[in-house]
């Protein structure tokens, strides 16, 4: 029994490697053909920096890049909670109750059309400067994911587990917590994962339209001021803010999904 979990073992680990190996080859071939290209065609540092360029930069501003990171970091992770907490039970709400889904579910659909970025500036009219209404942008993102998700998972719990659930006598709020939110996790966890990618997004789009400080507002400054290798530089720090995060949610789905198949 030994050596088989630890062949099962080497297996997940290799599994894990290959699948890390084949990414990050190809992101190794296309930097050296970056590295190479450039100088070779003879483009400006201005235009497009060669990657040590763009470490170079990041190491030099790492401070202030650091700086502009946290304020970014906060107005996502708290967007994105609440957004999640606010999407699933609006989720619940209209899986629940025909007649809130007929009232709220075209309005739902009807918001995800407005493009948020246009009214970004209204944000600041009504809500004045500071996080609050770059977190009222984050929300209004990421939303959407959540709802959609959640009530996909509600809705789709096997008439079977439903019939179950009515020949035990259960209660209602006992049923959602022991049969409907546990069969709901899977599609929970892919609408958060993917309102962590749009939180990050509306954050920085927040930042272009009013801060003073936050990752939006350095590419900005960066962008106007011609210094690109520091403009590539804060998008690689973003890049990395946004790959962390979202390791972070696959890495509660499988926590909690584990600790639901027991």
């Amino acid at each position: 029994m030994t050596e088989i979990a630890t062949g099962a073992r080497r297996r997940k680990a290799g599994n894990a490697l290959s699948t890390l190996a084949y990414p990050g080859g190809l992101c190794l071939v296309l930097l050296a053909l970056w590295q190479f290209l450039v100088p070779a065609l003879d483009v400006e540092t201005s235009v497009l920096p060669v990657p040590t360029e763009i470490l170079s930069a990041g190491w030099e501003n790492r401070d202030l890049i650091r700086e502009h990171t946290w304020p970014t970091l906060l107005e996502t992770v708290v967007g994105f909670a609440i957004a999640a907490v606010l999407g699933i039970v609006v989720a619940v709400a209209i899986t629940a109750v025909p007649a809130i889904h007929k009232t709220l579910y075209p309005l739902l659909v009807g918001s995800l059309v407005v493009p948020k970025i246009a009214i970004a500036p209204l944000f600041v009219i009504w809500f004045g400067f500071g996080y609050t209404p770059k977190i009222i942008m984050v929300v209004l993102i990421a939303f959407f994911p959540v709802v959609v998700d959640m009530a996909l998972g509600l809705t789709s719990i096997p008439p079977e587990l439903r019939m179950l659930n009515r020949s035990m006598g259960a209660s209602r709020w006992r049923a959602f917590w022991k049969i409907s939110f546990p069969f709901a996790l899977p599609n929970l966890f892919i609408g958060l994962k993917l309102a962590m990618a749009l939180a990050i997004i509306g954050a920085i789009v927040a930042e272009f339209v009013q801060s003073s400080q936050g990752l939006g507002y350095l590419l900005l400054q960066a962008n106007s001021t011609l210094q690109t290798p520091l403009f590539f530089a804060a998008i690689v720090a973003l890049t990395v803010l946004g790959v962390v995060l979202y390791m972070v949610i696959e890495l509660l789905e499988a926590v909690v999904l584990r600790t639901r198949r027991r």
